[in-house]
C-alpha cells in the first residue's frame, strides 16, 4: 500500500505504537517511513518520541546519601509535628501560643456562658429519663 501519510496521523500512530516503527502495523510502516524521510515535522516528533522512551526506559540514578538525607528530613518533620496534630485538627496552622490562647478563651467562655444559667433539669424528671433512655450509645451502637 504506498498511501501517503499526514503529519497528524504519524503522530497519532506515534503515540499509540511508539518510536520503534518495527512495532507499527505494516500498512502504516511504509507511509510512516516515508515522511519520516523527507518532514522535518515529523522527525522532530519521532526524536522526541525516543528520548521519551529512552529517559522512561532507564530508571533516574540517585545517590543513596541524598536519598537517606531526605528519608531523615521526612522522618524529623513527622517527628516534629506530631504533637500539634491536634491543634492544626481544630484551628488549622496558626501559632502555638495564639492557639492555646483561643482554647483557654473558650473554655473561660464556657464557663462563664455555663454560670449564668444555673437553671438545670432534675434527673428525677420523667420526660428528662425517657429522653435518656432512646440516646444511641456511641460505642456499642445500641440504646440506653
Amino acid at each position: 500500500m504506498n498511501h501517503p501519510m499526514h503529519l497528524e496521523r504519524f503522530t497519532g500512530l506515534l503515540d499509540s505504537y511508539g518510536a520503534d516503527l518495527t512495532q507499527w502495523p505494516a500498512p502504516e510502516r511504509g507511509a510512516a517511513e516515508r515522511l519520516l524521510s523527507t518532514a522535518p515535522q515529523a522527525q522532530a516528533a519521532w526524536r522526541a518520541a525516543c528520548d521519551i522512551e529512552r529517559f522512561l526506559a532507564e530508571p533516574p540514578r540517585v545517590e543513596s546519601a541524598r536519598i537517606d538525607g531526605l528519608v531523615a528530613a521526612v522522618a524529623r518533620r513527622a517527628r516534629d509535628t506530631q504533637g500539634e496534630r491536634f491543634l492544626v485538627l481544630l484551628f488549622g496552622r496558626m501559632p502555638a501560643p495564639f492557639a492555646s490562647a483561643l482554647c483557654a478563651g473558650l473554655l473561660a467562655l464556657g464557663w462563664m456562658v455555663g454560670g449564668l444559667h444555673p437553671q438545670t433539669i432534675p434527673a428525677s424528671t420523667p420526660d428528662v429519663a425517657l429522653l435518656i433512655d432512646e440516646v444511641p450509645v456511641l460505642f456499642d451502637g445500641g440504646q440506653r
